[in-house]
C-alpha cells in the first residue's frame, strides 16, 4: 500500500512539474515549424472577415532560423510594385515578438502546423480595441 501511495505521489509530482517545460516545448516546436515561406490567405478584424485585394493575397513572410523575417508585399494597379521589409522576430511559447526599427509588436500564435499559421494581434485604437488575425499558408 505504501508503494502505491508513493507511486501516485511521484506521478503527481512528475505531471505537475512539466508545466514550465511546456512553454519551452511550445517555443522549440514553434521555432522549428515557423521556418520558411508563408503566403497571406485571410484576415479578420474583430471577428469579421476582411476582403483582401489580389495584391494582398501575394504577400509573403519568410521566417529564417537566424531570427530575420522578410515581409514581401505587392501593390499598384497590377501588383507590379514589390516592396520588401526586413524585421526580426522571436518566439516565446505561443507569443511572437516582431521588431522593426524602433517599434515592437506582439502576436499570439493561435495556429501553427505544417500548412497553416494564424497570428492574433490586439491593438488599442482611439475607437477602441481591435482584435485582428492574419492567416498564412505554407509555401
Amino acid at each position: 500500500m505504501k508503494k502505491i501511495i508513493l507511486c501516485l505521489l511521484a506521478c503527481t509530482l512528475i505531471f505537475t512539474s512539466c508545466n514550465d517545460d511546456d512553454d519551452n516545448d511550445d517555443t522549440s516546436t514553434n521555432q522549428a515549424n515557423i521556418l520558411g515561406n508563408w503566403q497571406l490567405s485571410s484576415e479578420t478584424s474583430n471577428g469579421e472577415a476582411t476582403t483582401l485585394t489580389d495584391c494582398e493575397l501575394q504577400d509573403f513572410l519568410l521566417f529564417e532560423s537566424n531570427g530575420n523575417l522578410t515581409n514581401t508585399y505587392k501593390y499598384g494597379d497590377n501588383c507590379e510594385i514589390t516592396e520588401t521589409t526586413i524585421l526580426t522576430y522571436s518566439i516565446s511559447g505561443n507569443n511572437m515578438t516582431l521588431n522593426f526599427e524602433d517599434e515592437s509588436n506582439t502576436a499570439e500564435i493561435t495556429t501553427l502546423n505544417a500548412t497553416s499559421l494564424t497570428l492574433k494581434f490586439v491593438e488599442e485604437e482611439s475607437e477602441g480595441t481591435d482584435i485582428g488575425t492574419l492567416t498564412f499558408t505554407k509555401q
